[in-house]
């Protein structure tokens, strides 16, 4: 949708290309994006979402959506003339909260008409309606801000605006952590229209409905864990059984069961069974924690034990025989990589930040350190090295973690070897317990699919 380009800044088209098209795809492993033909664009359109990873979220929203997008964000981020600047660029405008002083609450009302404005220009505007950004597999219950703007606007042109909400659910597969997995779902338009004679019955009863509606509509697009007991569990049952669903359900792209729908199987599994009968369930979690912190002690994950394969002559030749280049990437590479990690490691108190820090932080370091090492060697080698040394940089940063991710492997079939080797008793009886949960879970999972059969 090229025309859409031409309806944004230079600088936040450039950013759109850059983030969404490379450096997003580059830090997730893999982003799953449903429903996008959901987002009527001829339409304004107000994006009701969750919020579990801060600043992440808009981006990765505003990546997906081809339209300029526009989002409200808490104004104390806006603390530093740059800032404003820059955040302005990226289509985000300050929202203030009672915890920035109950004085500049009044600056809402100006920042509401502008929405309207925009709105009323056919914009499209993100609002993470549960009004906190909280790290879990759950739904917050929703503030009535969102329903107020919409309803608002809609007022601004006597409900002759034709505003739709869609909701979008985000589910990230391990928040905190680089080359991951996050969904992205975007539910079917809510009709505002529909809530007119309501609203103008009763202007708090009609609020209390949209507020009602948006909230169960995110909730479908979202993996959703009911007890926070069990959020481990499902990690774990994550970790060491959904590789065995996606082959038995013979997940791909084109399937009609998703990688969403086999997660989010787990999730309500998990909460039907606790709610049946929770001392047994939760014995389940307590052999899963046993047999994760086995592996961990060992430094082995469940997939070579899954795979059994202990044969490790082939890994270590394409080791050595990849390892110069590797070198040549995390020489390139490293500082860039690790600094922001750390400083994120450092500074961040609350999981739902570290993704945000860790990304936007690398995102500007990788640029500045990239351009210096760019002109350093145009400077020093010339034209020709400059070239092949400009397309090598990015190359070599991927094949470098790559390279790194398949060492790790390697070195889990290692220990495994070595333990196996060395303790074959208890090497024997790790199996048996694998296969034991496994079992367990087979179990389970034929219960609970007799009661609520894949659509």
């Amino acid at each position: 949708m090229f025309r859409y380009f031409l309806q944004q800044s230079v600088l936040y088209s450039f950013l759109k290309i850059f983030i969404g098209e490379i450096t997003l795809k580059l830090y997730f492993k893999k982003i799953h994006l449903h429903g996008l033909e959901n987002v009527p664009y001829s339409k304004p359109v107000i994006l009701a979402s969750n919020h579990p990873n801060s600043f992440m979220d808009a981006l990765i929203i505003k990546a997906a959506v081809p339209k300029p997008v526009y989002s409200l964000v808490r104004s104390d981020v806006f603390n530093t003339p740059f800032k404003m600047w820059l955040l302005g660029k990226m289509n985000m405008m300050p929202i203030y909260r009672i915890q920035e002083g109950a004085d500049k609450l009044n600056k809402n009302e100006e920042v509401f008409k502008k929405c309207y404005r925009m709105l009323g220009e056919n914009k499209i505007i993100i609002i993470f309606s549960e009004g906190i950004c909280v790290s879990e597999r759950r739904l917050r219950k929703l503030k009535k801000g969102t329903s107020r703007i919409v309803f608002g606007a809609e007022e601004s042109t006597n409900f002759e605006m034709d505003l739709k909400v869609v909701c979008v659910g985000l589910s990230y597969e391990k928040p905190d952590q680089f080359r991951s997995e996050v969904h992205i779902r975007f539910a079917p338009p809510i009709n505002v229209q529909e809530y007119k004679a309501l609203y103008e019955k009763n202007v708090a009863i009609a609020t209390n409905e949209l507020t009602k509606k948006i909230e169960s509509t995110i909730a479908k697009q979202m993996v959703i864990i009911e007890n926070k007991e069990t959020d481990i569990l499902v990690s774990n049952i994550e970790e060491i059984y959904k590789k065995q669903l996606l082959v038995e359900f013979k997940v791909s792209k084109n399937s009609p069961i998703s990688d969403f729908d086999v997660t989010e199987g787990i999730a309500k599994a998990v909460n039907h069974f606790y709610k049946k009968d929770a001392d047994t369930l939760m014995k389940l979690d307590e052999d899963l924690k046993g047999y994760v912190k086995q592996l961990a002690k060992m430094g082995v994950r469940d997939h070579v034990v899954r795979d059994k394969k202990t044969s490790y002559f082939v890994d270590v030749i394409l080791i050595v025989l990849g390892f110069p280049f590797y070198l040549f990437g995390l020489i390139n590479n490293y500082t860039p990589y690790i600094l922001p990690y750390m400083l994120a490691k450092k500074t961040v108190r609350k999981v739902e930040f570290f993704a945000s820090i860790n990304y936007g932080a690398g995102f500007f370091l990788f640029l500045i350190f990239y351009s210096l090492q760019i002109s350093i060697v145009g400077l020093i080698f010339g034209k020709t090295i400059l070239l092949y040394y400009t397309i090598l940089l990015p190359l070599s940063a991927w094949f470098a973690h790559s390279l790194t991710v398949f060492m790790k492997k390697t070195k889990g079939k290692m220990a495994l070897a070595s333990f196996t080797k060395n303790n074959p008793n208890e090497a024997k009886a790790l199996f048996e317990l694998r296969e034991k949960l496994i079992a367990e879970l087979e179990s389970y999972k034929k219960e609970y699919v007799n009661l609520f059969p894949c659509r």
